[in-house]
């Protein structure tokens, strides 16, 4: 249903099939330029791409709900239970749970949120920017999908300024506080989900460098 609507907003592919009994989703095939950290950052690609997020974040209508404080209390219960576990120290537990409090307080209304909004899930077509991989979508604060963006595409102060005045984001301290402290906690959770990752994941691909890289950019965004 989700990927449905995100097709009739005009922000991603149509759907030609869905299989249950497999789990299989077929959807159309987008023709563009698939972005990445490099290229998203140039100017008329980050106002693409801020201006679709803008249209997605301006109303509801999907299912699920995310909130990005119980996705990282389950992700460490399933590292608990999995041996694994990130190290903090008090100083850094600390600060966690100043940006978990900024962030969970906000009083804003939850909205149609992609989720996953990786560099290499935007596609260029043309004039238009559009997303793929709608699987995680769900209602959340839009604050968690404009954090995503700026924390997994690296990009710095001159850039994130860009890309939030294009989304036509508040320009006020507290917003400013709000999305640095999402920032590190979208760090902090994709440390957590790869530690989640090994010795589940079949893809070569080494999640425990992921992860450490991601637990090392947190300490730094905090």
């Amino acid at each position: 249903p989700n990927t449905n609507l995100a097709h009739k907003l005009g922000l991603g592919p149509a759907v030609h099939e869905y299989a249950r009994e497999h789990s299989l989703l077929v959807v159309q095939y987008l023709e563009g330029t698939v972005m990445n950290k490099r290229n998203l950052r140039q100017p008329h690609n980050l106002t693409a791409a801020a201006k679709l997020l803008r249209m997605l974040h301006a109303g509801g209508g999907f299912r699920g709900r995310f909130v990005i404080h119980g996705s990282i209390q389950r992700l460490q219960q399933q590292a608990t239970r999995a041996g694994q576990k990130l190290t903090l120290g008090a100083r850094n537990q600390a600060k966690l749970v100043d940006c978990l409090k900024l962030t969970s307080n906000r009083g804003v209304p939850y909205v149609r949120c992609h989720v996953d909004p990786m560099p290499q899930n935007f596609v260029r077509q043309g004039n238009k920017m559009k997303l793929i991989d709608w699987e995680y979508s769900a209602m959340g604060d839009a604050l968690f999908d404009l954090a995503f963006v700026s924390a997994v595409g690296r990009f710095d102060a001159v850039t994130d300024q860009a890309f939030l005045r294009a989304y036509d984001a508040p320009r006020t301290l507290k917003f400013e506080r709000e999305f640095r402290a999402m920032r590190a906690l979208v760090y902090y959770r994709e440390a957590l989900w790869a530690l989640n990752q090994l010795g589940r994941s079949a893809l070569a691909f080494n999640y425990r460098a992921y992860s450490r890289k991601n637990l090392q950019w947190f300490h730094k965004a905090i």
